[in-house]
């Protein structure tokens, strides 16, 4: 059997214009892609590179200032170990000024003395108890007694009663209950 080769082409000569220009304008088509992909990814190399470096310097003054700040601290901490002291003193003296303030107390005590019963000794502890012992003189046992029932409310302690030329004497204490406590 004879083997039969058909050419159906109209021409047996390759067209130089219609197959090497398009792979030679592919071919450098491509190479400029390659040149402007490596061109890209060198700019973008360098865009990090700078941010890396930008990153580097602000971590280090972030540390520098952390330093700082630590060093602040430690002479807060100084001065505050220093003055902490002075100034608890001065503000519990504030408290136990504005607690036991002598026009205060004396105000109070003028609202809850009945006329018919008299102060002959007041004393006023600068203590955290705000405590006020005072000597009494009445009259009678029925208005120290009534007096002793206005008192119950301020924690009434009877530290003495007697009697002498028919005047009833108490020593008592009581405690100042101020507003701003």
């Amino acid at each position: 059997m004879k083997r039969i080769n058909y050419n159906i082409s109209e021409q047996k000569k390759i067209d130089i214009s219609k197959t090497v220009i398009p792979m030679i304008s592919m071919t450098i088509i491509s190479i400029l892609l390659l040149i402007f992909g490596i061109e890209n990814i060198n700019s973008t190399n360098n865009r990090l590179s700078d941010k890396i470096a930008k990153r580097n310097f602000y971590r280090n003054e972030s540390q520098k200032i952390k330093k700082r700040m630590r060093e602040i601290d430690e002479k807060i901490k100084q001065i505050r170990s220093k003055w902490d002291p002075k100034v608890k003193f001065v503000n519990a003296s504030i408290k136990i000024r504005s607690r036991s303030n002598p026009i205060k107390i004396l105000n109070f005590i003028e609202e809850i003395l009945p006329k018919s019963v008299y102060i002959s000794e007041i004393s006023i502890t600068d203590s955290a108890s705000g405590y006020i012992n005072m000597s009494v003189i009445s009259g009678s046992t029925g208005q120290l007694y009534g007096f002793y029932r206005d008192l119950v409310s301020y924690d009434l302690i009877i530290l003495n009663e007697n009697e002498s030329d028919n005047l009833y004497k108490a020593r008592l204490r009581i405690k100042y209950k101020n507003e701003q406590n």
